[in-house]
């Protein structure tokens, strides 16, 4: 998400997360009975991000003219 998250974790999510990739790999792929509240709902983020990002069209695709 290119943003700072400040939370609390234990050592052992801590290596958890860097094993999987960062947090955003961790909170998507982590059941969701183990995240807790604050984890849905930074997931929540991701996911809608993740979203908008995929909508957007890339330069190229908006400069190409159909005949």
């Amino acid at each position: 998400m290119d943003q700072w998250i400040k939370t609390v974790v234990t050592a052992r999510v801590l290596r958890t997360i860097d094993k999987m990739g960062g947090l955003d790999n961790y909170l998507l792929g982590t059941r969701t009975d183990l995240l807790g509240y604050e984890g849905m709902r930074l997931r929540v983020m991701i996911r809608d991000k993740k979203r908008q990002l995929a909508k957007i069209p890339t330069e190229t695709e908006s400069l190409t003219v159909s005949s």
